[in-house]
Formats: structure tokens, C-alpha cells, sequence
């Protein structure tokens, strides 16, 4: 009838800037929590299942919207202090504050919803995910990239002056100005670490400019780092 409220819709009743309490009830993919507030569903970055959050609402659109954490009001069973120093602020691992037996278990429920809600098929059998043996230090490939304008987490904004326009390292998740200054990577190994902090300190002490994201201009841009595991070699390109 023209002119009813349809009640299947949920009232957006929350607002940009809003600071609300959610309940994470699951994991979307690509790693965001998904809450609810009053029906409405929020997600929140950084969280895991289980997690009751205070949130504060960054963007909003008509059917969802998307908040950063305040505080953790009470921690999900899943959730562990994650080992990189970077961790909620690199676009590099987007689950390090999840218990990896549950971070295998979502990925596989990524999977059933994908093949049914996306793709319709139904009754197929999806086995249980694989863990590996390793954790950390398994990649072979890495890319970094250079920046004029260092983006510096909020532990380091009182040394804001040192290093401020030069950075070598990763993005900040959506974001491609914001380059964190990475000083090691626990996605690759200890050799690789290693050579990022030789290139590191030969591009800054080379007198050559780093590309500005924002200028386009400048010398040094990308850095990859790839590794043999057959030969033991590496690529520094």
C-alpha cells in the first residue's frame, strides 16, 4: 500500500560520527566484524566473533555502514594479542588478532556462502581447511612502496619530526597516500627483513627523491622482494 512503512526495512537511525555499542556475530569477507544496531548492520574492522565493541561510525550508506573500534567492552574467546607491532593498521594481514584455528574455520565458511548465497549451489561438500605449518615467514613475494609523507601510527606521533618525509613499507587498508614506515615483516622471512632495511638505508642515503603519492614525482617508488625457496636466491627489484 502506497504511503506504508515496509517493517522488513530496518530504520537507519544511527548517524556518521555516532559512537554505538555492537554485538560481532560474524565475520564478512575480507576480515570486517558485522554487527547489528537496531538492525541496521555495521562493519567494524579489527574485530572478531564474540567481540561487544563501542564503535564510532565513519561512513554510512543506505543498507550498511562502516565504524572503527573505541573500545573493546568485552573480548571474543577467538581474539590474541597479535605478534606485529603493525597489526590494525597495515593493509598487510587483516586477522592476526584471531586465533588461527578459527581463522581457517572462517575462511571455509567463506567459501559455503559463496558457493550458496553468491553462486546458488547448494549441498556441496567443502572439507575442512588445510592448516599450515607455518604461520609466518611464508611468503616468497613482497611488495613495499616508497612515500614522501611517512604515515605514523599514534605511538609515534611524539617523534613525528624524525623521519617524517621518508617512508618504505605498506598501505594503510583503502587508503593509497598512507604508507606505513615497515621496519620488518613477519609475512616473509628473516632474510628478507634483512634486505628491506639495506634498501632502506641505501635509498635514504642515496640523495635521490622518493616518489610522492601525491606529486607523482620522485626517484624511488616500489620495492619487491622475491624468494627461491628450490635455489635459496633472492630477487631485489
Amino acid at each position: 500500500m502506497r504511503g506504508q512503512r515496509c517493517y522488513d526495512t530496518p530504520v537507519m537511525s544511527i548517524k556518521k560520527g555516532e559512537i554505538v555499542e555492537l554485538d560481532i556475530r560474524a565475520l564478512a569477507f575480507g576480515g570486517r566484524g558485522i554487527g547489528r544496531k537496531d538492525g541496521f548492520v555495521v562493519f567494524v574492522r579489527n574485530t572478531a566473533v564474540g567481540d561487544r565493541v563501542r564503535a564510532r561510525v565513519f561512513k554510512k550508506r543506505k543498507g550498511f555502514g562502516e565504524a572503527e573500534i573505541v573500545e573493546i567492552l568485552s573480548p571474543s574467546p577467538d581474539r590474541v594479542e597479535p605478534p606485529c607491532p603493525y597489526s590494525g593498521y597495515c593493509g598487510g594481514c587483516q586477522w592476526q588478532h584471531i586465533r588461527y584455528e578459527r581463522q581457517i574455520h572462517y575462511k571455509r565458511e567463506h567459501v559455503l556462502e559463496a558457493l550458496s548465497r553468491i553462486g546458488g549451489i547448494h549441498g556441496v561438500t567443502v572439507h575442512p581447511t588445510i592448516p599450515s605449518s607455518r604461520t609466518f615467514g611464508y611468503r616468497n613475494k613482497m611488495e613495499f612502496s616508497f612515500s614522501d609523507r611517512r604515515w605514523f601510527l599514534p605511538h609515534q606521533l611524539d617523534g613525528k619530526g624524525r623521519g617524517e618525509y621518508f617512508a618504505l613499507g605498506l598501505h594503510v587498508p583503502g587508503v593509497f597516500y598512507k604508507v606505513i614506515d615497515v621496519e620488518a615483516c613477519l609475512l616473509q622471512g628473516r632474510r628478507g627483513n634483512e634486505l628491506l632495511g639495506r634498501v632502506r638505508d641505501f635509498a635514504e642515503s642515496s640523495g635521490l627523491p622518493v616518489y610522492g603519492l601525491k606529486t607523482h614525482r620522485g626517484f624511488w617508488r616500489y620495492l619487491v622482494l622475491r624468494h627461491s625457496d628450490a635455489l635459496d636466491q633472492w630477487m631485489v627489484n
